[in-house]
């Protein structure tokens, strides 16, 4: 069987089941792809509009609240300029995103609370070591609060090597960077741009696949 025509036939798979139900089929609900809840394709049960854009749905529930707060479930466009942070270490000094210039960086927005957020970090810090030499660097913005021993000890628990900051309590990164769910990760480019973002716990290798291709200009198995 040809690709074409395995293509044909999951389409008109589709088809039929979106016959026997009355909707449509999306990809991903524009809810539970923010909350990353459940990536399976699923019939089309609402639909809003909002600034001329069409949002489909799985559920009522979801359209409702996607109504409350659209902003907070619309992607922020990329690429675009990462904001500007000045935070403070777990030493208690200063760091700053300009102190990263001309290097690929990965940002994380993490708590010591957020189970998904352990994975996350060990993956990045399996990443951290693959790629350090190569000029990429990692950050870890955690949303505790300044000098929490919990922060500490899940940092030598997980045995993390990259830097962690404290979040500022009066001029929060993560609003600047419209963190919408825990753990966020951003991809900026040497030039300072965010050309990646991942919301929830993400797979490694895609994560790999993006470092490797501000590194080299390629993905892993490509000449």
């Amino acid at each position: 069987m040809t690709k074409t025509s395995l293509y044909l036939i999951i389409l008109s798979l589709a088809a039929v089941l979106s016959a026997a139900t009355g909707r449509a089929i999306i990809d991903e609900c524009a809810v539970c792809r923010i909350q990353r809840l459940d990536h399976r394709k699923k019939a089309i049960a609402a639909q809003s509009r909002y600034k001329e854009q069409v949002y489909s749905f799985c559920s009522d529930s979801c359209k409702a609240q996607f109504d409350n707060n659209p902003e907070f479930f619309i992607e922020p466009a990329i690429p675009r300029t990462a904001p500007e942070f000045t935070l403070t270490t777990l030493e208690g000094n200063l760091d700053s995103l300009a102190n990263y210039r001309g290097r690929v960086l990965l940002i994380d927005f993490w708590a010591s609370w957020c189970a998904p957020c352990v994975k996350t970090m060990k993956d990045l810090e399996a990443i951290y070591k693959e790629f350090r030499a190569d000029s990429l660097m990692i950050i870890g913005i955690t949303l505790d609060s300044i000098g929490n021993q919990q922060t500490v000890n899940h940092i030598e628990r997980n045995k993390i090597t990259y830097p962690i900051l404290f979040d500022n309590r009066t001029s929060p990164t993560w609003l600047a960077y419209q963190v919408k769910s825990i753990p966020s990760l951003y991809l900026v480019s040497r030039e300072g741009q965010i050309v990646r973002q991942w919301r929830g716990a993400s797979k490694k290798s895609e994560i790999e696949d993006a470092v490797r291709l501000q590194l080299t200009g390629s993905v892993k198995g490509q000449n």
